[in-house]
């Protein structure tokens, strides 16, 4: 014992000398947080506290499901973003539990509820609000059904939406004494935005218990008594805490808040009346914003920064389980926990280089665990039940809740059909599927408890059959280079998607998701409708530029004409050595995304890119004697013949460091013909007539006139006489018969004229390549040298026969 007082001094030194020393200079914004949570009084001067779920209203209060309250959310703008409510919770009418009567014992139990279970019904009080419909301005008088003999109607006024969205479900026949439980309640027929609702129980009957005030007929109606709601208040935010929302507690008010909770952002309160009460004001609603936790150099106290303590959470025990003690996790702060005969004694202790804004909230504060429940909180030991939901997918869920919670929560409000797929079109509630329980003394048949269901919750809450295939459709969009959006479908099995506004492809466009059929189902949330713009994908373009390989192996460059494409040149011209090509967008187009704009290569050196090229002649008999053309860089070589005579081939090739041109022509053939034909010897004749004197007139004149009048070809002709008379050449003896041979075999003479004299005659020899005699230019004047010229030409002749 003395070990334990030690430790708790210890701890409680701590905490007092861990507080920075200037505390008290801001002990107004600190002792109010502080002192909150452990003093069961607050200061005089210290903000109101939100009251605690222990403090909750009076058992009429209690339910936070009020029905006006949580109806009216709808008609707020903040509501239609809370379209996805859990699907367990969604479905629960937003009015059940607000409207249970306390004045009968019979109604006590709904008073009574578990603590496990008031959370569930809180939230779904608070996501009720935002289900199926739009709330109503008009509210609409009911006979709301209760579970006692003595008082089975109470009257309430809900809006229109609660009417549709709840009360419609809390179906039954009209009451009658003495008979079966289970009645409902007595709805007038009415309209709501577009959709007609014939009423529930509004029979001759249930039109004479509603005329009398909700009372059955020979019983007085219930007096009801005016309550006035008013506004709420908040707790100003310090250094260690969020500013909070309070809501008032007024006798015969049920107030409620959209968005759920109490930190910071901005609510809008609504009220309602409690079982019994009407309200003097019943279009109550309130406006409050709640500030968020004070941060800044005004929360730094001698160097140290705020730090806030947490208190631990407890569960509440079941009936087959304690309750769990759960320390926080709160930043910069560690706490010291002490177990003592199964009680917790926590200690909150700043981290270095902090304070706590709530130092007395935890030293050495006791916390115990509640034990397992027995005795008459556990007539029947827990159930598992199937709890509704509000989906075709899943229409059960699996939960074992306390007994208690079977007569006051599940089994009174939860009621309905079983489950069948066509109720949720029909906008039925099916009910929960309970097995028969014990609950103080009172024996209760359960729910749904036929064959059917005790196949379900055997099954695990799931039907063997008619359940629905969840599908979530799916559109993403892809950029286009204008800035516009494609839509790309996804596909999903049950999902049809068709275009109601464009194509996706240009301009405007909205796709709508529909099912395939009713064996699928939207999930919870899901979007149908997709839209966007597509812009105007023609004004995307996208350059291209070829290239063709060159004769020595580099590239020259094409650019691909495209409207809208605009090429320049930023590197060479692409006709030789480097170049690069960028290209742009012109005005009103766009470059497509991720495409080219850079195009560059070496277009090599063209000027060693060689072409041969061969010409022919026609010659005397017809046929093509070749000529080679000379081009730097070209070797050229017959592969057959000499081009002289007969049939000859010239192969051209490449010389060192020069290509041959793509695509040409390397082989070159033809016929040179027979220079010795009869067709190719001729005579020749007087004066200057190209023609005169030829032998058979068959040489062309053209080539006699082309001989007379180039001085290379005639230099050509043999024999030359060097301007002596062909007659003188006769009168050698021994030259006569060489100069018959000569005359007979050769071409006609061609006439050539010199200044002042006679006509000098030569005989033309067949075109060959051209030889140049060894004989000087001196030598041809005299008798020897025109002897040595005949000489040389019968040499040759002879030669040539050979």
């Amino acid at each position: 014992m003395k070990k334990i007082l030690l430790v708790l001094a210890i701890l409680a030194g701590t905490v007092f000398l861990g507080q920075p020393a200037v505390a008290a200079e801001g002990d107004d914004a600190t002792e109010q947080v502080a002192a909150a949570p452990s003093e069961p009084k607050a200061p005089a001067d210290e903000p109101p506290k939100a009251p605690a779920p222990e403090e909750a209203p009076p058992p009429e209060q209690q339910p936070e499901s009020a029905p006006a309250p949580a109806v009216d959310e709808a008609e707020k703008p903040p509501v239609e973003k809370a379209e996805k409510p859990p699907v367990e919770k969604a479905e629960e009418p937003p009015v059940d539990e607000a409207e249970e009567p306390v004045a009968d014992e019979a109604e006590e139990p709904r008073a009574d509820e578990t603590p496990a279970e008031e959370p569930a019904s809180q939230e779904r009080a608070v996501k009720q609000s935002t289900k199926k419909v739009a709330a109503a301005p008009v509210k609409i008088k009911i006979c709301h059904a209760t579970a006692s003999q003595s008082n089975p109607y109470i009257e309430n006024s809900p809006n229109q939406s609660a009417d549709l969205n709840g009360h419609a479900g809390h179906t039954g026949p009209v009451f009658v004494a003495g008979g079966p439980a289970g009645w409902g309640d007595i709805i007038p027929p009415f309209t709501f935005n577009g959709t007609s609702f014939a009423g529930l129980n509004w029979t001759t009957a249930g039109q004479a218990i509603y005329d009398n005030g909700c009372a059955p007929v020979g019983q007085p109606p219930v007096q009801l008594t005016s309550a006035t709601a008013v506004a709420p208040t908040t707790i100003a935010p310090t250094c260690g805490a969020d500013g909070s929302l309070v809501l008032p507690t007024t006798t015969g008010v049920i107030y409620s808040s959209s968005p759920d909770g109490t930190g910071p952002g901005t609510y809008t309160v609504t009220a309602s009346a409690a079982v019994g009460f009407v309200l003097t004001n019943p279009d109550y609603e309130e406006s409050v914003t709640v500030l968020p936790q004070v941060t800044g150099a005004e929360c730094v106290i001698g160097g140290l920064k705020p730090a806030t303590a947490e208190l631990p959470t407890l569960s509440d025990a079941t009936c087959s389980a304690d309750g769990t003690f759960t320390l926080a996790d709160t930043d910069n702060v560690f706490y010291a926990d002490i177990v003592i005969m199964g009680s917790h004694y926590v200690t909150a202790i700043p981290a270095p280089g902090y304070y706590l804004t709530n130092p007395l909230l935890l030293v050495f504060t006791e916390f115990t665990p509640q034990d397992e429940l027995t005795g008459e909180q556990c007539d029947t030991v827990d159930l598992t039940i199937c709890h509704r939901t509000n989906s075709n997918v899943k229409p059960y869920v699996s939960i074992g809740p306390a007994v208690a919670a079977f007569a006051n929560g599940h089994d009174s409000e939860h009621e309905g059909p079983l489950w069948n797929p066509t109720l949720k079109a029909q906008q039925i509630e099916w009910g929960d599927i309970i097995p028969p329980y014990t609950y103080e003394g009172v024996d209760y048949p359960g729910q749904n408890w036929d064959a059917a269901g005790q196949l379900i919750l055997a099954n695990g809450c799931a039907p063997t059959d008619g359940l629905a295939t969840e599908v979530t459709p799916l559109v993403t969009t892809t950029d286009v280079c204008d800035g516009g959006e494609r839509p790309v479908i996804a596909e999903v099995a049950g999902v049809v998607y068709s275009f109601t506004t464009g194509d996706g492809v240009t301009g405007p466009w909205e796709i709508t998701a529909t099912l395939l059929n009713d064996t699928f189902e939207f999930a919870d949330g899901a979007q149908t409708v997709f839209s966007g713009d597509a812009g105007d994908p023609s004004r995307c373009v996208t350059p291209a530029v070829t290239t063709a390989e060159t004769c020595d192996g580099a590239q020259a460059p094409t650019p691909t004409p495209i409207e809208g494409v605009v090429y320049a040149y930023t590197v060479g011209d692409g006709l030789a050595g480097p170049w690069e090509i960028t290209a742009s967008a012109a005005d009103g187009f766009f470059l497509a995304d991720d495409v080219q704009t850079v195009f560059s290569g070496d277009a090599g050196d063209p000027s060693r890119c060689v072409t041969p090229a061969v010409t022919t002649a026609e010659t005397c008999d017809g046929a093509q004697a070749p000529t080679p053309t000379p081009i730097e860089g070209v070797v050229y070589a017959y592969t057959v013949g000499d081009g002289l005579a007969g049939p000859w081939e010239i192969t051209a090739s490449a010389a060192d460091g020069f290509f041959l041109a793509d695509d040409v022509q390397t082989v070159f053939s033809g016929d040179a013909g027979d220079p010795t034909s009869v067709e190719c010897v001729g005579s020749g004749g007087g004066d200057n007539d190209p023609g005169e004197g030829s032998f058979g007139g068959d040489t062309p004149s053209s080539d006699v006139a082309a001989a007379a009048s180039d001085p290379v070809r005639e230099n050509d002709l043999l024999p030359d006489t060097g301007g002596v008379p062909l007659w003188f050449l006769l009168l050698g003896g021994s030259m006569t018969a060489a100069g018959i041979i000569i005359l007979m075999s050769r071409r006609p003479v061609v006439h050539a004229f010199s200044a002042g004299a006679g006509p000098a005659y030569a005989l033309a020899l067949p075109p060959r390549a051209v030889q140049q005699l060894p004989v000087a230019e001196a030598a041809l004047t005299g008798l020897r040298g025109v002897v040595a010229r005949v000489v040389a030409g019968v040499r040759r002749l002879l030669g040539g026969r050979a």
